[in-house]
């Protein structure tokens, strides 16, 4: 594992050292943003009429963002509009959150993880990506993600 600071300086994290990491920074309300992949992450899509149909082949995705938006919680309407498969209380660096597995509409194969916590005035949001199908280990491995991650401002 190798330990990943983000440009801003908001957090650092382990994660594996062949993995990609792409990071695009601050913009409009978004303090930090970036995007973790396994070297195995292939995800295709089949153009729709209303929407693209997402298949999470192998592999999985991680996103990392920090925004100023504290009243915003993006995972709010889970259930709502998506399909929830489960819920469970954790803790981020001694943090409290909520995380969520759940599909979507248009994800035909694979489902999504999600949580989002406050700390010192940013939301802090954590989603991933994968197919438990071809990669049954992936709630695991974002798990193992949020454990080493740590708040550094």
């Amino acid at each position: 594992l190798v330990t990943f600071k983000d440009k801003s300086g908001f957090y650092s994290v382990k994660i594996p050292k062949d993995w990609k990491i792409m990071e695009s920074g601050v913009r409009g309300v978004s303090l930090s943003s970036v995007n973790i992949e396994s070297p195995d992450l292939k995800v295709h899509s089949i153009k729709g009429e209303m929407d693209d149909s997402i298949y999470y082949d192998t592999g999985v995705s991680i996103h990392i963002s920090v925004s100023n938006l504290v009243d915003e919680d993006p995972y709010k309407y889970i259930g709502q509009y998506n399909d929830l498969i489960s819920k469970k209380n954790i803790e981020i660096d001694g943090v409290d959150g909520i995380q969520y597995i759940f599909t979507e509409p248009n994800l035909v194969e694979g489902q999504l993880i999600g949580t989002s916590v406050v700390y010192k005035g940013g939301r802090y949001s954590f989603s991933s990506g994968y197919n438990p199908k071809t990669y049954p280990e992936g709630e695991n491995v974002f798990s193992d993600i949020l454990d080493s991650f740590k708040f550094t401002k």
